[in-house]
C-alpha cells in the first residue's frame, strides 16, 4: 500500500467516525466567577497597576578596542573571528554586573595563536584596568581560548584585544 492509500483510508476513517459521534455541549456551571472581574481583582477595564523600577532590563555594552595582531595572519581575519564572540563577552560582563553593578572599565586580552590556528594562551594584559574581578576576566579569557582560526603560514602570532565595559546608565 502506498503513501497516498494510507493517507486516503485514514482521511475516510476520521471524517466518518466523526459523523457518527454526537458532540457534547458543555454544561453552564453556576459557580462561575463573575466575568466583570479579573482574577487579580482589578475591575474589568481599569488600566493596568503601575509598577516601579526599570521598565527594561539594564543593557550593558561591550565594545572592541583597536586590536594590535603581530605575526603571519591578516588581522581582518583575527578582528573578524574575536568580533564574533563579542556576545559571549558581553554576557561576561552581564554577569558580573550581578554580582557588583558597579563594575567597569576596560579589559585587555593578550593572546597568542599557534600554527594550527588555536589560541596557546589568552591572559588578562597589565595594562587593564578591571584586574579587580577575576570572575568577568576568567570568563573572557575563556570565551577567547575556544576561538579558532585559519593556519598560520609559520610562527606564532600574538594579538592584543582591547574590551570596555560600560553599565546601562539610565
Amino acid at each position: 500500500m502506498d503513501f497516498s492509500s494510507v493517507l486516503f483510508a485514514l482521511t475516510a476513517t476520521i471524517v466518518l467516525g466523526c459523523s457518527k459521534q454526537e458532540v457534547a455541549t458543555p454544561a453552564i456551571d453556576a459557580a462561575a466567577p463573575d466575568v466583570s472581574t479579573v482574577y487579580d481583582d482589578t475591575p474589568f477595564g481599569a488600566p493596568p497597576a503601575i509598577t516601579t523600577g526599570p521598565a527594561t532590563p539594564p543593557h550593558p555594552t561591550t565594545k572592541v578596542g583597536k586590536l594590535t595582531v603581530v605575526g603571519k595572519l591578516a588581522p581582518e581575519v583575527v578582528e573578524k573571528q574575536l568580533r564574533g564572540r563579542l556576545y559571549v563577552y558581553n554576557r561576561c560582563y552581564t554577569d558580573a554586573l550581578q554580582r557588583d553593578p558597579t563594575i567597569h572599565g576596560q579589559l585587555v586580552i593578550r593572546l597568542s595563536i599557534d600554527s594550527t590556528g588555536a589560541v596557546s594562551s589568552a591572559i588578562r594584559d597589565p595594562s587593564s584596568d578591571l584586574d579587580e574581578n577575576p570572575k568577568l576576566v576568567a570568563c573572557v579569557t575563556d570565551a577567547i581560548s575556544r576561538v579558532s582560526f585559519p593556519a598560520t603560514q609559520g610562527g606564532l602570532v600574538i594579538a592584543t584585544l582591547p574590551l570596555s565595559f560600560t553599565p546601562d546608565v539610565p
